[in-house]
C-alpha cells in the first residue's frame, strides 16, 4: 500500500461522514459535562501536597520573584503551572478547587483543537473523530482532574498537543502566523516541568529548519517571515538547556536496577494513557500502546524520507514523536528504581497519552490506504470499550477523596488544635507533619477561610527523654548515635509512664549514608496494654533532610510508652542530639486537650477479666473507625444488667480518669456509646464519645 500525503481541502470539499458532526459536538460537551461535575461533586477544598508549594507565596510569607518561579521543586521547575495556580487562587478569593477546574478547561480545549484541525486537514469530520474527548475528557484522569498541582501535568500535554496539532493542519512549512504559534507553544514548554523540557527540543529545532527554509526562499519578505521563527525555536532550546544549570537530581528517586526495569516501566507509563482500564491490563495495555506507536514511527519515518510531497509535515510530526519518545524514556529513567509498578501510577494518565494522540494524527495524516479510517475507529472503540472502568474507578477514588476531606473539615470546624489536625490527616492532605504544621500556621495567618478558624495548640514542655535502648534490630547503639547495620533496622525506646499521654516528640539529630541521600525515616508508638507496634501507629517520611543539626516534629496526641525508630532503609548514621517529649503545660485545661479535642467517631476500648475486679486499662484510640459495638475479633457478650452497669462504670472511670483532678469539672464528652464485647475470657467495654463541654465527672 503506497503512503500518499492529503492536499489542503477547500471549503467546497468538506465532506464528512452524516451526523459525524452532531455526534463530535455531543459527545465532547458531555465528557466535558462530567468532568466538571466530578470535579463539583469530589474536588477537596484542601489543598493537598505539591499544592502547598504555592501557599508561601499566595499567603505573602514569601515574595513573587523570578528566583522562587526558577527554583526546583523535586527535579522540576514550575514556573508556568505557579503562575497559572496563583492567578486562580487569587481570582477566585483562595478557593482551593479553581485549579481543578483550569484542569478540566485545558484539556477540553485540547479535545476541541484535535477533531478541529484533524478535521481542517482532511475536509471533514468523521464519528472517529469522537476519539479525542474520550481521550482526553474521560475520568481516567481523574487523579489530575481534582488536583490543583496536576496542572504541570496537563500543560505540558497540552502545549505539545497545540504544536502536533498545528503541524498536522496544513502541509508544507508552516506560514507566519502558525508558525509563530507554534514558536510560542514551544516556548511555554520548558517552563512547565521536566516533561516540558523532554517534549521541547525536537519540534523546536524542527522550527529552526522551517525557519531556514523561508530565509532561502526568494520571497521579498523571507527574512521577516524566517526571523521570528529562529528567535522563538532558539530561546525555546536555550531555555531547555538553562533549565540543567544549578540542577540537583531528585535524590528519593533511585537509579533504574537494570534494562529490564527500564522496558518494564516504558510499557506500564503507555498503558496508563488508556486510563485505570488500560492499567489493569498490566503489560499488555502498555503492549498495546508500544505496537501503536512503533507503527506510526515507521509510518511517519517512511513519509518523511520517501514521500517528497509532504516531507517537510511528516518530518515536523516525526520530531513530535521523537519528543514523545524522550519524555517515555526519561520517565522510565527516573522511576524504573522506585518499584515494580514504578510506571503504572495513575497521575501519569495524562501524560501518556501524549503518545496516543501523535500515533493516531500520524496514521491520521500519512497511514497507507484503509489504516487512516481504521487506526482511528479502532483506538476510539478501545476507550468506549474503557469508558466505564474508568469511571468505576474514578467514582471510587472521588468517593475516599471526599470523606477524608470532610472529615479533616469536620475536625476543624469542630476546634481540634493544629497539631492533632496534622497527625490525623497525614499523609492525606500532605506526607510531613514539619511542613503540613508550617503550611496550616500560614493559611491561618493570612485569614483563608476556613483555615482562619483553626484552633490554636496549646503550650508545650519539652521533657528529654534518657537515651538508653531497649531493644535493637540490625543496629548498633554507640553513644548518641545508631549505626544501621542493613535495610530496615529498628531501635525502641520505652518512654516514662510520667509524661504520658504526650503530644508529640521533637527529634534533633544528624544524620549520613553513602549515598548522600535523604532518610527514608519512619517512628511509631506503642500504647499502654498494646505489646507490639500497629500499622495505623506510625509515621513515615521518605525524604528526611540529611546533615547535621537537623530537627523534626512527630505528632501523636495520644498515651505512649515506647516509640520505635527506623533512622533509614537502608546502612547509615544517625546520632539523636536530644530526642524530646512534648507534654501539654502544667495547667489542667491545656493537659487535657488531648482527650477533649472532639474528634468525628472517636473511640477508646478497656478490657477486664470480669472476675477479677483490676481496674481497666486503657487500651486504643483510634479515629475514624467505622465500627460500633464490634471489635475485629469479639462478639456480643451475654451480661446481666448490674453486670453491664458496673462494667460501663468503670469503663468509663478508667478511660476518662487521666482527665480527672480532685475538685475540678474537666471539658469531657457527655455522651458515651458503649457497647460491650466478649474476647475469649475478658469483656471489652468500647465507648464513643462525643462532643464536649463542662459536665461533672464523679470518680469513686
Amino acid at each position: 500500500m503506497r503512503s500518499t500525503p492529503d492536499r489542503r481541502p477547500s471549503p467546497d470539499r468538506w465532506e464528512s461522514e452524516p451526523g459525524s458532526g452532531r455526534f463530535l459536538w455531543l459527545t465532547w460537551g458531555l465528557m466535558l459535562a462530567v468532568a466538571l461535575g466530578f470535579v463539583g461533586r469530589f474536588g477537596p477544598r484542601v489543598p493537598l501536597w505539591d499544592d502547598y508549594d504555592v501557599i508561601p507565596v499566595l499567603t505573602q510569607h514569601r515574595p513573587m520573584s523570578l528566583e522562587w518561579l526558577w527554583s526546583l521543586h523535586s527535579e522540576h521547575r514550575l514556573v508556568l503551572p505557579r503562575l497559572v495556580l496563583l492567578a486562580a487562587f487569587h481570582l477566585t478569593d483562595a478557593d482551593f478547587r479553581a485549579g481543578m477546574v483550569v484542569n478540566v478547561a485545558l484539556l477540553a480545549a485540547l479535545a476541541a483543537l484535535a477533531p478541529l484541525a484533524i478535521g481542517m486537514a482532511r475536509g471533514g469530520w468523521r464519528y472517529s473523530d469522537a476519539l479525542y474527548p474520550l481521550l482526553f475528557l474521560n475520568l481516567g484522569h481523574h487523579i489530575n482532574l481534582i488536583w490543583n498541582m496536576s496542572v504541570s501535568y496537563i500543560l505540558p500535554v497540552v502545549l505539545s498537543g497545540f504544536t502536533a496539532l498545528l503541524i498536522a493542519m496544513k502541509p508544507g512549512f508552516p506560514g507566519l502566523g502558525r508558525g509563530v504559534l507554534i514558536g510560542l507553544t514551544l516556548l511555554l514548554l520548558p517552563l512547565c516541568n521536566a516533561a516540558g523540557v523532554a517534549l521541547a527540543p525536537l519540534p523546536a529545532l524542527w522550527l529552526l529548519g522551517a525557519a531556514g527554509i523561508h530565509a532561502r526562499s526568494v520571497r521579498e519578505d523571507a527574512w521577516s517571515r524566517a526571523l521570528p521563527l529562529a528567535l522563538l525555536a532558539s530561546v525555546s532550546l536555550v531555555v531547555s538547556m538553562l533549565y540543567f544549570v544549578d540542577y540537583e537530581r531528585s535524590t528519593h528517586h533511585p537509579r533504574p536496577p537494570g534494562l529490564w526495569a527500564i522496558g518494564r516501566t516504558i510499557l506500564q507509563f503507555l498503558g496508563t494513557g488508556l486510563g485505570a482500564g488500560g492499567m489493569e491490563l498490566g503489560l499488555v495495555g502498555g503492549g498495546i500502546v508500544a505496537a501503536l506507536v512503533a507503527a506510526a514511527f515507521l509510518v511517519l519515518a517512511r513519509s518523511a524520507l520517501v514521500v517528497p510531497a509532504d516531507r517537510s509535515r511528516a518530518w515536523g510530526l516525526l520530531a513530535c514523536w521523537g519528543a514523545m519518545a524522550m519524555l517515555m524514556f526519561g520517565t522510565a529513567w527516573g522511576r524504573a528504581g522506585m518499584g515494580e509498578r514504578a510506571g503504572a501510577q495513575e497521575r501519569y494518565v495524562t501524560l501518556a497519552t501524549t503518545a496516543l494522540l501523535i500515533s493516531v494524527v500520524g496514521f491520521e495524516r500519512f497511514g497507507p490506504g484503509s489504516t487512516r479510517r481504521l487506526v482511528p475507529m479502532s483506538v476510539f472503540c478501545l476507550l468506549c470499550v474503557l469508558l466505564w472502568p474508568n469511571t468505576r474507578s474514578a467514582i471510587e477514588f472521588g468517593r475516599s477523596t471526599k470523606q477524608q476531606a470532610e472529615t479533616f473539615f469536620a475536625d476543624l470546624h469542630s476546634g481540634v488544635p493544629r497539631f492533632l489536625l496534622v497527625r490525623r490527616h497525614t499523609p492525606f492532605v500532605y506526607p510531613s507533619h514539619d511542613e503540613l504544621t508550617r503550611h496550616l500556621a500560614m493559611l491561618q495567618q493570612a485569614g483563608i477561610e476556613p483555615f482562619d478558624r483553626i484552633a490554636p495548640d496549646p503550650p508545650f514542655r519539652e521533657v528529654v527523654l534518657d537515651l538508653e535502648p531497649s531493644r535493637l534490630q540490625l543496629a548498633r547503639w554507640n553513644g548518641q548515635t545508631i549505626e544501621s547495620l542493613g535495610a530496615d533496622p529498628q531501635v525502641v525506646f520505652e518512654v516514662p509512664d510520667a509524661v504520658s499521654p504526650i503530644a508529640g516528640i521533637r527529634l534533633r539529630y544528624s544524620h549520613s549514608n553513602s549515598e548522600g541521600e535523604p532518610a527514608r525515616f519512619k517512628l511509631a508508638w506503642r500504647r499502654p496494654g498494646q505489646h507490639q507496634f500497629p500499622a495505623d501507629q506510625e509515621y513515615a517520611v521518605w525524604a528526611l533532610p540529611t546533615g547535621t543539626g537537623r530537627s523534626t516534629t512527630i505528632w501523636i496526641g495520644e498515651a505512649v510508652d515506647a516509640i520505635r525508630l527506623q533512622p533509614d532503609n537502608r546502612p547509615c548514621h544517625f546520632r539523636i542530639e536530644q530526642l524530646s517529649l512534648l507534654v501539654p503545660s502544667a495547667s489542667a485545661s491545656d493537659h487535657r486537650v488531648l482527650e477533649s479535642a472532639p474528634q468525628a467517631d472517636f473511640k477508646r476500648s478497656a478490657s477486664l477479666p470480669l472476675a477479677s475486679g483490676s481496674a481497666l486499662s486503657p487500651s486504643t484510640a483510634r479515629p475514624g473507625g467505622s465500627h460500633q459495638g464490634q471489635g475485629p475479633h469479639g462478639q456480643r457478650g451475654g451480661l446481666g444488667s448490674g453486670e453491664r452497669s458496673v462494667l460501663m462504670a468503670r469503663a468509663a472511670i478508667a478511660v476518662l480518669g487521666d482527665l480527672m483532678t480532685a475538685g475540678q469539672e474537666p471539658i469531657i464528652p457527655p455522651s458515651l456509646k458503649v457497647a460491650i464485647l466478649k474476647q475469649g475470657d475478658r469483656f471489652v467495654a468500647e465507648l464513643q464519645l462525643v462532643a464536649g463541654q463542662q459536665v461533672p465527672v464523679d470518680a469513686p
